[in-house]
């Protein structure tokens, strides 16, 4: 059974992140390595901070609090992004 699906991107999702309330979802696409991060607000479905990353990601990660989002990427960096509605 599915409860939501999040559309928004162009190629293929690598990388999903849930918040610790479940509040929010964050995923990215591994559509020619862009880096790129939609987070959607988990109870209305709405897509809210897209951001990019400088290469490709290999991984995601919400604080407990659903303050920061943590992108590690193939370019050994880690992008961190504050998170706000």
């Amino acid at each position: 059974m599915v409860s939501n699906r999040f559309a928004g991107h162009q190629g293929a999702v690598s990388s999903v992140a849930f918040s610790s309330d479940r509040e929010l979802v964050s995923a990215e696409e591994e559509w020619s390595c862009s880096g790129h991060v939609q987070s959607w607000d988990v109870a209305e479905g709405t897509p809210f901070g897209q951001r990019r990353h400088t290469g490709e990601i290999l991984s995601l990660a919400v604080s407990p609090r659903a303050a920061f989002l943590a992108a590690g990427g193939e370019d050994h960096t880690v992008t961190l992004w504050r998170l706000s509605k």
